[in-house]
């Protein structure tokens, strides 16, 4: 595969995760029977959790791509040589 498309993979998998919390996160609020306090808590809950998810997946990207930035020099340096 190529890295073209692992990019355009890697990006159309953050698009839909963040698609679908914020779907997920207006569904709640509008099929809440919950009070406004309690509702309030849980957005606080839930942010924090998609926080620490968005903390991770970012972990995650650039982590791979300081992989294939090293990868991509060993590449180059075999080339040179």
């Amino acid at each position: 595969m190529s890295k073209k498309v692992e990019k355009t993979d890697c990006g159309l998998a953050l698009l839909t995760f963040f698609a679908g919390v914020f779907v997920g996160m207006t569904a709640m609020l509008l099929l809440s029977p919950m009070s406004g306090r309690e509702t309030r808590e849980k957005i606080k809950d839930v942010s924090s959790d998609v926080k620490e998810r968005a903390q991770e997946v970012t972990s995650k990207v650039a982590s791979t791509l300081r992989e294939g930035t090293s990868a991509l020099q060993r590449k180059v340096y075999s080339i040179r040589s």
